[in-house]
């Protein structure tokens, strides 16, 4: 399991790639007002992320989302903090040892 997400191509800020790849993985076209960004993680600031700098947001919507996924996905689901899936990807990883989760309102 993941977050959405991906890398930040030349001449993009964290931001502007997320809403990107939001639009790509997830078919979602959000407007950056609706971001929050709750935490950077430099590279090497964390001891399994030495490669990458992570940047992490939230998304306020008013009501649930079902986004369409691409090809890089190949099912999604909403979890509540204390019933997640076993296994993330390391970003996802990182955010939840660093305590993320638990910034968000729920």
């Amino acid at each position: 399991w993941n977050f959405f997400g991906g890398r930040i191509d030349r001449g993009e800020g964290p931001c502007r790639a997320l809403l990107r790849e939001l639009a790509e993985e997830a078919g979602l076209r959000v407007k950056a007002k609706h971001l929050s960004k709750l935490r950077r993680v430099p590279a090497g600031g964390h001891k399994r992320a030495t490669g990458r700098e992570l940047h992490y947001y939230v998304l306020s919507v008013e009501h649930e989302l079902a986004p369409r996924l691409n090809r890089e996905h190949s099912s999604f689901g909403w979890f509540k903090r204390n019933r997640l899936p076993a296994r993330f990807n390391l970003p996802t990883t990182v955010a939840i040892e660093q305590g993320l989760l638990n910034r968000i309102r729920a």
